[in-house]
């Protein structure tokens, strides 16, 4: 089993029940609390956490700059399953700007998921089911799996969230006409 820690899990099942300020309080524990000091991964998850969080409660610009620390972290201590999870997460947020981009992160997260032979829990079935269905008409596809491979997904998914980020809660298309 991965490296968990009950304020994570605790945030995890707050945030599936959409009690964003209990999520918020349990997943804060392991990035300022004990946990964040002992395991640079409950550091990463709990900052995932607290992007999703973020999202949730459509603070966009702020979920992408928190998805972006949780995925370099993850990538920087070789945590590929973190990184599985975190492009989910990141195609979430991308998905209203680029849904093409969207659809490729999640199509590289099944991928890398796939061969690290992992075990896709529920929680994570339902997350790539709310990403997917973010995209409208555009679908991953075979073609989307072969776009990027893991060290281009976390480059791409590290851009899209930039460019969300500098454009600060304004719409990517009120920029773009």
């Amino acid at each position: 089993m991965r490296s968990t820690f009950p304020a994570w899990i605790l945030g995890v099942v707050a945030l599936a029940q959409r009690d964003l300020d209990t999520a918020t309080d349990q997943f804060r524990a392991g990035v300022e609390g004990d946990a964040a000091e002992a395991a640079p991964r409950h550091q990463a998850n709990s900052c995932w956490g607290l992007a999703c969080v973020s999202n949730t409660a459509g603070r966009i610009p702020k979920a992408a700059r928190l998805h972006r620390e949780a995925l370099a972290l993850r990538d920087s201590i070789g945590d590929r399953l973190g990184v599985a999870e975190s492009l989910i997460g990141t195609a979430a947020v991308v998905a209203s700007a680029d849904r093409v981009v969207a659809g490729a992160l999640i199509a590289a997260a099944q991928r890398l998921r796939t061969q690290l032979g992992a075990v896709v829990t529920p929680r994570q079935t339902d997350d790539v089911a709310a990403a997917s269905a973010m995209l409208g008409e555009h679908e991953t596809s075979p073609a989307d799996s072969r776009t990027y491979d893991e060290a281009t997904a976390v480059a791409r998914a590290v851009r899209a969230l930039e460019e969300i980020e500098s454009l600060g809660g304004r719409s990517p298309a009120k920029e773009k006409g």
